[in-house]
């Protein structure tokens, strides 16, 4: 490999790589923790409490977190670490075995189905919401 083509390849894995460093420092600035508690959409009513005795969503009750939303935020950390990393393999493919890449992409499809079943808590979470009209 001529060494222009090395000088390439570093230089798009730096800035692939320092864009993804921006994003997760963006992300490290969400308020996690807020995020991950459950949610009340319940009406309020005196005293700060819901119709059913469940606090309201501004009554400064803090409520615990959801463990549907726990395992969402893990998939979503998994799957997005996954994709880092097959876009820095595929880059370095790209340059120096690109007969390489559809093999490598034809096999990752299958770990993306089995990634999504962790969102299938929240999803069910939800979906009972919705039906039970809560």
């Amino acid at each position: 490999m001529e060494s222009w083509q090395d000088i390439f390849l570093i230089l798009t894995l730096i800035l692939y790589n320092g864009a993804i460093l921006v994003a997760a420092m963006r992300i490290g600035r969400a308020d996690l923790p807020g995020l991950l508690k459950e949610k009340s959409s319940e009406p309020m009513v005196r005293g700060g409490a819901s119709e059913t005795g469940r606090p309201g969503p501004d009554s400064g009750v803090s409520l615990p977190a959801s463990s549907s939303r726990v395992s969402g935020a893990i998939g979503a950390g998994v799957l997005a670490s996954f994709t880092w990393a097959i876009g820095n393999i595929l880059l370095f493919k790209a340059m120096h075995a690109p007969e390489e890449i559809e093999t490598l992409l034809s096999g990752i499809g299958s770990f993306y189905l089995a990634g999504s079943a962790l969102f299938a808590p929240y999803a069910f979470n939800k979906l009972s919401t919705a039906l039970t009209g809560r």
